[in-house]
């Protein structure tokens, strides 16, 4: 399905440049516009125990902040006063993110499928047979690379920022396991192993 309310705020805002299309979405999905910004949240934002689209408005203006969103969640923000793409994940890249530029065009899908015909559209599909050993052998891919040599995966609790044809990505979280961490210990003992 192409939105059409989407279309019209990537005519009016991205002068063409921007294409969304969101397509047998499996995710629930919210919009928020501000004066300069569009937000996509997709999944479900918990915070304070809530799921809660409005807060996180607030909890991702401060990079320290967005720590505090639980749950499953995607959120992309375009921001059209600095010209800025914002993409951030859970803590467990439950909703996932792939990724690649290519002639400083930025492309990404939450759908592998979507980059993989991305690339060969682009003529720079090639297989990375380390990658596809990698996944033969431990039934996964180690760190962001997929299985071609151009296009990456946003890993869990990273914040990624493309501007001025660069991505920087950064960690927005920490996973602790101290013995001393109370969450941890919470659950070993609410849920022992039988």
């Amino acid at each position: 399905i192409y939105n059409n309310k989407i279309k019209n705020l990537s005519k009016k805002n991205f002068k063409n440049k921007l294409k969304i299309k969101i397509d047998n979405l499996k995710y629930d999905y919210k919009i928020k516009n501000t004066n300069d910004k569009i937000i996509f949240i997709f999944g479900r934002p918990i915070i304070e125990e809530a799921v809660n689209f409005d807060g996180v408005l607030e909890k991702i203006k401060d990079f320290n902040s967005t720590k505090e969103i639980n749950g499953e969640f995607l959120i992309i923000q375009f921001d059209l006063k600095l010209k800025k793409l914002i993409v951030i994940n859970d803590r467990f890249g439950s909703i996932p993110f792939y990724y690649f530029t290519h002639k400083n065009k930025f492309y990404g899908s939450i759908s592998y499928i979507d980059i993989l015909n991305q690339l060969s559209i682009n003529k720079i599909l090639k297989i990375d047979e380390y990658k596809v050993y990698e996944f033969l052998r431990f039934q996964r891919i180690f760190n962001n690379k997929n299985y071609d040599t151009k296009s990456y995966a946003l890993m869990a609790y990273n914040k990624l920022e493309y501007i001025n044809k660069k991505i920087i990505c950064k960690k927005y979280w920490k996973p602790c396991f101290k013995e001393g961490n109370k969450k941890i210990l919470w659950i070993h003992i609410s849920n022992p192993c039988k």
